[in-house]
């Protein structure tokens, strides 16, 4: 059984100035293995900072996550949302207060958040407290999961001992780079002891020496945790990931091994890995308008084999090969 399985899972925004829904995530499904490592592949906009969101009980009820399932440690974390909230054409009915209370949602969610599932955010200076020092912060962690005060202060020491951060004990985020903060942030990540780590793009702003630093320290952790990376950079993908799942739109077009870099299949996830692994792209270039997405396959537009049929009709997820799966009618 996966560590964490992921079923349709819906997420929505409302737009008030175009009165419409945004379907930031968009019948999303994907799974993680105990110990295994998934890479979430697109450029900004595409809806992963979304999916991990949802993922950690961290969208605001307005309506935010809106059907699915998501299946962590063997329990559904969403569930009674089936009962208490329905999609109609304009408008979404959810009663969060009756989720909560017969169903203990936020309960749940902040008995997992930081401690069994862990989020390295994008910015990590700004996700640690200003005026704490980064090991109070560490240690802090480590009391919320449980650890007796002596156990926690030798898991600090460990932790920064295995980040190279020993010498900046003492230290304020102020003082440090950017670099330095998102090992500290990891470390926060890893304090716990978290059965899942998700990274959203952990590399962005570092200059190329902290890039190759942060993606060695995954490389240390991996198959000792089950990873969730979000980037936008293909050297991440290569280095560290073992299935890859491209989103476009809020939604999965390609998943598969590595093979969904080495040998795409959907034009999108093409022109994505030619581009992007040549460094040429504005990453921003692809992003869709979510409010304003074709009927049909939602990168029509954009699409140089497109068919009048795509105009109209959305494919499905179809399997090209053992465990390759694209969502597109030429696949």
């Amino acid at each position: 059984m996966p560590l964490l399985e992921v079923k349709n899972l819906k997420t929505y925004f409302y737009n008030h100035d175009r009165r419409q829904f945004v379907r930031v995530v968009d019948g999303v499904g994907f799974d993680i293995d105990c110990s295994g490592t998934v890479a979430f592949f697109g450029e900004s906009g595409s809806g992963k900072t979304q999916i991990a969101c949802s993922l950690m009980g961290l969208i605001p009820h307005s309506p935010g996550i809106v059907d699915g399932q998501i299946w962590f440690e063997g329990r559904n974390l969403l569930e009674g949302l089936d009962e208490i909230c329905r999609i109609e054409e304009n408008r979404v009915i959810k009663d969060t207060h009756a989720w909560n209370k017969r169903f203990g949602y936020e309960k749940k969610m902040k008995e997992i958040r930081g401690k069994r599932m862990s989020l390295i955010m994008q910015g990590a200076k700004s996700a640690l407290n200003p005026f704490q020092r980064i090991e109070s912060q560490v240690k802090e962690a480590c009391l919320l999961s449980g650890r007796e005060d002596k156990e926690a202060d030798e898991m600090v020491a460990h932790l920064f001992d295995r980040l190279g951060l020993y010498d900046r004990m003492g230290y304020y985020p102020h003082q440090l780079s950017g670099g330095t903060c998102q090992r500290v942030v990891m470390a926060m990540s890893l304090a716990s002891s978290p059965s899942l780590i998700i990274a959203d793009e952990p590399t962005t702003g570092l200059d190329f020496p902290l890039r190759v630093k942060i993606v060695e320290l995954f490389e240390e952790i991996k198959g000792k945790v089950s990873l969730l990376l979000i980037t936008h950079e293909i050297e991440i993908v290569r280095r560290l990931a073992e299935r890859i799942v491209i989103i476009y739109a809020g939604r999965v077009i390609e998943t598969g091994s590595k093979e969904v870099i080495s040998n795409p299949a959907h034009p999108y996830t093409k022109k994505l890995v030619l581009e992007l692994g040549h460094d040429s792209m504005d990453v921003q270039s692809l992003t869709p308008e979510l409010v304003n997405l074709p009927a049909g396959c939602k990168f029509y537009d954009r699409c140089e084999m497109r068919k009048n049929m795509c105009k109209i009709s959305e494919p499905e997820l179809k399997e090209i090969a053992a465990g390759h799966m694209v969502r597109c009618f030429e696949g």
